[in-house]
């Protein structure tokens, strides 16, 4: 079966699935191919019938139980919290024998990866302070909702093996890579690492009041921009966990520069409201070491999906950015954003003595910045 038909099965399969759900006649029709991935084929549609709703999308789960699935109940519980809205897009029906959900069509736009790739500082900075504010909508309208969320996700396959206590215990045997990076480079891991590890894990998987809802994966391209708002999309790794998990992916594994983290974290803070983080600031202590613990979480899951065979020979990671470059502006964050807390300093030990011996083997790289020359007025 080729592409056009497999998008004219699926549309037919949702005109079904939409009448039942609604209880009268409406018609879906000019299906138009979004895009097709791995793990999933994306359509938009027409709809005549259906008052005030003149297009849906259709997202059809290519084999991925976990991801495909998780995406679904994600978008359904946010559907039913009003203080959501807006968020992500509204889910309108699913059909899990035929693997598709129907979604709300949030229309053509760009994404903040497209931001990043032709705008001015100006712009990009208001583009992530508006991603930054649906971020803290969404751990402020989710912090009291865990056991709904988990209802509708055990309701659809391949929810098993998935949650923040699972991850926690995969991301701690995966630091076994780590110490074979500092073995590769003749660095012995700091006194009290595991220690440190132990205690990222416990925070990680029992956030304590910074519990709430995470997209889990906020990449440049899993959002929708649209004016001064931005919805994100793509929750294939959503799930309850620590509240600063998504902010902190900004710091360390797509690294922004210094100024534009900074104006996230303020906007992030006062979209997420007191009843969740309380008043802070970006300098309470509390809050800095809840913030440094997640940078550390962050930082090491990302030296491990890196391989020491690049000491021979360097590979792409990202557009502009190199494996060498990455692995060296990991190891400098991981230091920075966790210096001054001392169940972390191990890790800030760590990070520096790293990031000493990468940076004498390949002096050519400096920080290993990532940057991003479709920003017009940067330094």
């Amino acid at each position: 079966m080729d592409s056009r038909d497999r998008v004219s099965m699926l549309a037919k399969d949702a005109e079904r699935i939409m009448r039942d759900c609604l209880g009268r006649e409406i018609s879906l029709h000019h299906p138009a191919l979004i895009a097709q991935r791995e793990r999933s084929l994306v359509v938009r549609c027409a709809v005549t019938g259906w008052d005030g709703v003149a297009s849906v999308v259709l997202k059809r789960n290519e084999g991925d139980d976990a991801r495909g699935f998780t995406d679904w109940a994600s978008l359904e519980f946010l559907s039913i919290l009003e203080a959501a809205t807006g968020v992500a897009p509204r889910y309108y029906a699913g059909a899990a024998k035929e693997r598709f959900l129907v979604m709300e069509d949030l229309g053509a736009s760009r994404s903040l990866a497209d931001v990043l790739d032709g705008s001015d500082n100006t712009t990009v900075i208001a583009a992530l302070q508006a991603l930054a504010a649906s971020m803290g909508l969404l751990v402020e309208a989710t912090a009291q909702h865990e056991e709904a969320y988990d209802r509708l996700r055990a309701a659809l396959p391949g929810a098993d093996g998935l949650g923040r206590q699972h991850e926690a215990r995969r991301w701690l045997a995966s630091l076994e890579r780590v110490a074979q990076w500092a073995n590769a480079l003749g660095i012995q891991l700091p006194a009290g690492f595991n220690t440190s590890c132990e205690h990222v894990a416990a925070v990680y998987a029992e956030p304590g009041t910074y519990l709430a809802f995470s997209h889990g994966d906020p990449a440049p391209s899993n959002n929708h921009v649209a004016g001064d708002r931005v919805s994100l999309v793509d929750f294939e790794y959503g799930g309850y966990r620590h509240a600063l998990y998504d902010l902190t992916a900004w710091d360390t594994l797509c690294p922004l520069p210094r100024e534009w983290v900074a104006a996230m974290e303020a906007a992030f803070l006062q979209s997420a409201g007191s009843r969740l983080l309380g008043d802070v600031t970006a300098s309470d202590n509390g809050y800095r070491e809840a913030r440094s613990t997640m940078c550390a979480y962050r930082a090491l899951a990302m030296l491990t999906w890196f391989s020491p065979e690049i000491l021979q020979q360097d590979q792409g990671w990202a557009p502009g950015w190199t494996r060498r470059e990455a692995l060296i502006s990991t190891c400098l964050r991981l230091q920075q954003t966790t210096v001054g807390v001392p169940v972390l300093e191990p890790l800030t030990d760590l990070g520096g003595a790293l990031a000493r011996v990468l940076q004498a083997s390949w002096p050519e790289l400096g920080d290993g910045t990532l940057r991003w020359p479709g920003v017009t007025g940067t330094s």
